[in-house]
């Protein structure tokens, strides 16, 4: 992968972020008078980094900031030059050690560049698949099951993705020029 598709791919995960963000659930009340105290417009998103800025995400959140307006929160001193920084709209560094708690506590409360995570297990619970009488055992790959058999001359590739529900999809392929009979049995 070379630099542009690296940037490219950074940039989608930052826009998904951006774009999809989840509401502000949190139980706490947001002190909305804090935050545009230090300036910050609580009508955008915010989005912490937490991370030092350095060139190559200086220019991912330049192309961002010129397609979506949101607040971009520093809590480490960048790595680029001053005059960069500045032209990074509603970008603030507060630093992590000198930033109140009260305002601490209402950006990690919006901040749109959380944590998250897919619940799902290694194995296949519950019910199976059967391709000509033979119980399929499948095999892990990350968010997916898989299975490629073959048997009287017809290739079954079966696979099980698990990141929204169980989706199913399988692709039949005969070897022989003959035509061939084979059963399959799906129980979910």
């Amino acid at each position: 992968m070379n630099k542009k598709e690296y940037i490219e791919k950074i940039e989608n995960l930052a826009l998904n972020r951006i774009k999809y963000h989840a509401p502000n659930i949190s139980k706490n009340e947001i002190d909305y008078e804090v935050l545009e105290a230090v300036g910050i417009n609580s009508s955008y998103p915010i989005f912490i980094y937490k991370k030092p800025l350095n060139k190559l995400f200086y220019k991912v959140f330049c192309d961002l900031k010129k397609k979506y307006d949101f607040n971009l929160i520093l809590f480490e001193k960048p790595l680029i030059n001053e005059k960069k920084l500045l032209k990074l709209k509603d970008t603030f560094v507060f630093l992590r050690d000198e930033i109140g708690y009260n305002l601490l506590q209402n950006l990690e409360a919006l901040n749109i560049n959380y944590l998250s995570h897919s619940d799902f297990e290694k194995q296949l619970n519950g019910g199976f698949v059967k391709f000509d009488d033979k119980k399929i055992s499948f095999g892990y790959a990350p968010y997916y099951f898989y299975k490629k058999i073959i048997n009287n001359g017809v290739i079954c590739d079966a696979r099980c993705f698990l990141l929204n529900g169980k989706n199913y999809i399988f692709n039949f392929s005969n070897t022989k020029s003959t035509s061939q009979v084979s059963s399959f049995e799906i129980n979910i």
